[in-house]
This record gives structure tokens, C-alpha cells and sequence, in this order.
């Protein structure tokens, strides 16, 4: 008896009040994005994952009233759920929003659609609850969802690296904040990877536990850290536009003096080249003690103004340089 109490706690307590603080989280940031106070690109999917990880509750909540499958259903699709909204919120927070495009979105929920509906047909032919599909068209269909569920997973781990990455090179941001944007994925992930059909209790406390941690990430994400103003984005987005906005033809170099990375105007003025060597005869020794060079460029032999800074790291350890070329001819 105490048992099927704790299992009902799990199964249905828990996701009903994370479900219920989802909503006001959810309400909390719309206000916020009335009022102009939160960035538009970040508010919409942080509320659209929270109306998820509202929905979630509920159905889970229905099930574990109804019946003893429950938690088979939700533990299997409720990173499903909140698939979609995190990973257009990561890709904004870290700087990959011009990747996300509406056809993408649309075609991601897509598929999260049939993966949700084929993971709940699976478990219900597992069940014996239904017989209309046989298990040979089973077998094809989880082959085929085991490849798009790596394919997902893969993407899901590159956003993960890169919001907690990413925030931890930001200088005034907190790698606690990062750990707070991966949360909604990396419990419900754990919890299906952990979940075993035969220990629904533990199941219960794997579900419940992912609830917990993806709520108090919600919650704590708009109100003990600023994960809708404050991100590492505009560090990146930042670096990117000084590099490709730039007026002076730049250059980054490897330690080796290896052409790792050009602007825009660089390519146009030097074409394409490899090593700083193809630019001009100069050194990165000599580069810095002469006012003006001449380099090799798509019209010819120009005069240029080098600039030098040397790319270190936290060990003092110079990594490679950046060379900015002004023409002076």
C-alpha cells in the first residue's frame, strides 16, 4: 500500500505541481515580453518549452490515473516533448539563431510528431493492448527511429557542449548558467536512458526527478540567472561581426602562421591563401616592427599598415595571431 502511495506521488503529484509551475513560469516571461523587459528571439521558444514541460505534466498525470503505462509513455517521449523548443532556444543562446529557420522548425516538429505517436503505438503493442500492427512492422519502424533518434541525440549533445562551453568562456557570465540552459534535455534524457520496463517505481523516481530538474531550471533560469538577456550570443555574434564587418582585410593565423580564418574583405584583396607567407615575405617578427609592408594581392603588389596581436591562452601559451592589413597604398 505505501508503495502504490509513492508511485501515485511520482506519477501523478510531482508532474502536476512542475506541470502547474511551468504555466507560471510561462506566464511570467509572456508579461515580460509584453512589456519589452526579455528578447523576443529568446522569450518565444523559452515560453513555448515551458508550455511543453506543461503539457507533459498533465498527460502524465492522466496516465498515471488511468493506467499503469504511464510512465512507460512519458519516460520514452518526454524528451520528445521538449525537444524542439530547447534547441531553438539553445541555437539562439549560443549564437546559432540564423540557423533556425521556420521551415526547419516545422519540419523538426514534424518528426518529433511520429517519433511521439510511434513510441506510444510500440508500447501499447507491447502491452497486448494493441494487436492491428504487426511485429514486423514494428521492427522496421524502430530501426528506422533508432537512426533518427541518433541523429537528434547527436545535435542535442552539440547544443549541450556548446551552451555550457560557450558560457564558460563568456567573462561575466557563470558556468552555473549554462549547466541551468542544458537541464530541461539532460533530465528527461537521463531518465529514458535509465528507465527499465521492469522497475516501474524506479521508473516513477527517474520521470519525477527529470520534472524536478527541468521546472527548477525553468524557474530558476528567469529569476536567479538572466538566460533571456544576458547570454553568451552576443559575445559570439559580437567577435563575428568584427571579423566579417571589418573595414581592414584580417587575418587569424595558427601558431604556425597558417591562414585559420579570413574576412570578407581579406579574401577579396589576397584571394585564396594558406599561410602568411602568400600575402607577403615578412615575418611575424618583422611584421611588427615596420609601419608599412608590401603584400601580394589579386591586383597586384599594395602597400599595407600591419597590425599584430598575438592569440594566448589562460597558460600564456600564444595559440596564433591576428593580423590586420590596412591599405595604404
Amino acid at each position: 500500500m505505501a508503495q502504490s502511495d509513492l508511485s501515485t506521488l511520482l506519477s501523478v503529484g510531482v508532474p502536476a505541481v512542475c506541470g502547474s509551475i511551468s504555466v507560471g513560469v510561462a506566464i511570467i516571461v509572456s508579461r515580460r515580453l509584453r512589456d519589452g523587459a526579455v528578447r523576443t528571439e529568446l522569450a518565444r521558444p523559452f515560453i513555448s518549452l515551458a508550455a511543453s514541460v506543461a503539457a507533459l505534466g498533465a498527460i502524465h498525470v492522466i496516465f498515471g490515473l488511468l493506467t499503469p503505462i504511464g510512465t512507460r509513455l512519458n519516460g520514452g517521449t518526454g524528451l520528445l516533448f521538449v525537444l524542439v523548443p530547447w534547441l531553438v532556444f539553445a541555437a539562439r543562446y549560443v549564437g546559432f539563431g540564423r540557423y533556425v529557420t521556420r521551415e526547419r522548425v516545422i519540419t523538426g516538429a514534424g518528426i518529433v510528431v511520429a517519433l511521439v505517436c510511434f513510441n506510444a503505438v510500440a508500447v501499447l503493442v507491447t502491452e497486448g493492448r494493441l494487436d492491428v500492427v504487426s511485429e514486423a512492422t514494428i521492427d522496421t519502424l524502430q530501426t528506422t527511429t533508432s537512426v533518427v533518434n541518433l541523429a537528434l541525440l547527436l545535435l542535442v549533445f552539440a547544443l549541450i557542449g556548446s551552451a555550457v562551453v560557450t558560457t564558460y568562456r563568456h567573462d561575466r557570465l557563470s558556468i552555473e548558467q549554462g549547466i541551468i540552459v542544458t537541464l530541461p534535455v539532460v533530465g528527461f534524457l537521463f531518465a529514458v536512458q535509465a528507465s527499465r520496463p521492469a522497475t516501474p517505481l524506479v521508473n516513477d523516481v527517474l520521470v519525477s526527478g527529470a520534472f524536478v530538474a527541468t521546472t527548477a531550471s525553468l524557474a530558476l533560469g528567469v529569476t536567479r540567472f538572466d538566460i533571456l538577456t544576458r547570454v553568451p550570443a552576443t559575445q559570439r555574434l559580437g567577435e563575428r561581426a568584427a571579423l566579417t564587418e571589418a573595414d581592414e582585410a584580417v587575418l587569424v593565423l595558427d601558431d604556425q602562421t597558417r591562414v585559420v580564418r579570413v574576412n570578407e574583405l581579406a579574401e577579396r584583396t589576397f584571394g585564396a591563401v594558406d599561410t602568411l607567407s602568400d600575402v607577403t615575405d615578412h615575418s611575424i617578427a618583422t611584421l611588427t616592427e615596420r609601419k608599412t609592408i608590401t603584400c601580394r594581392t589579386t591586383s597586384g603588389r599594395r602597400q599595407f599598415e600591419p597590425s599584430v596581436s598575438p592569440l594566448v591562452d589562460e597558460f600564456g601559451e600564444t595559440l596564433g595571431y591576428t593580423v590586420t592589413l590596412i591599405d595604404v597604398t
